[in-house]
């Protein structure tokens, strides 16, 4: 895993895995580390499968407790493109109430934090732990151009804090889909540095073979539909 954030485990029989402690029956607190080179950078954010987040105004209270400068937080809902997104900008800044999207009930889903200035942002705290048991369901019941005219649906998908997978043919392999399926890398500045990877043999490269860094959510898309149970330490 590719590091550039602060990730503090607690439970039972800890190991040490490429430099992070990592432990059984975990409970996790994840600083992500925004050091921002210029203004209004995009981030992906991964949250715990198990949280205490109720809805995206939770979510946005929460980061900025530490960072004020987090402009909004953004879903994308699952759809054959990625193109529908939910932007929540905080209640009393422009939110409404039925713009508030229900976190609780998205299980498994990545968000999108972007920051309104170039402050870093490297002290807010997201706690939680993850669920074993959990299967990602991805649906491939949309048509679609994206990407080459495949059939599949967009998928913003929150990774385990403690995965083992390292670069993106790991997350590409253990989906079990085959050939159709995409593992993108969306970050950078307004969101537009983008890395998709189709593969090993598929067209992918290893020069393409994108490293996989804790806390960053990551776009998948199957050409049908799969239940993904991410592997982990």
């Amino acid at each position: 895993m590719a590091k550039r954030t602060k990730l503090w485990v607690v439970g039972s029989l800890l190991l040490i895995v490429g430099g992070t402690v990592l432990a059984s029956n975990m409970g996790f607190k994840f600083v992500p580390n925004y050091n921002l080179a210029d203004a209004a950078v995009v981030y992906s954010l991964s949250i715990p499968l198990n949280h205490n987040y109720t809805d995206a105004q939770s979510l946005i209270a929460d980061l900025r407790t530490n960072c004020p400068n987090v402009q909004y937080v953004e879903r994308m809902v699952p759809t054959g493109t990625g193109g529908t997104r939910r932007q929540w900008p905080g209640l009393g800044q422009g939110g409404t109430a039925q713009g508030n999207f229900n976190i609780a009930a998205l299980s498994g889903e990545g968000f999108f934090v972007k920051l309104n200035n170039a402050t870093a942002c490297n002290s807010s705290v997201i706690v939680g732990s993850h669920n074993p048991a959990y299967q990602y369901n991805f649906s491939a019941t949309v048509s679609a151009n994206y990407p080459s005219g495949r059939v599949g649906k967009t998928n913003l998908v929150s990774i385990p804090y403690h995965t083992t997978a390292t670069v993106a043919q790991d997350l590409w392999a253990s989906l079990g889909s085959g050939n159709g399926t995409f593992v993108t890398r969306y970050s950078g500045k307004g969101g537009k540095t983008i890395r998709q990877w189709p593969g090993l043999g598929n067209g992918g490269t290893a020069q393409s073979n994108f490293p996989v860094v804790i806390g960053e959510s990551y776009i998948v898309v199957v050409p049908v539909a799969t239940l993904w149970t991410p592997s982990h330490y």
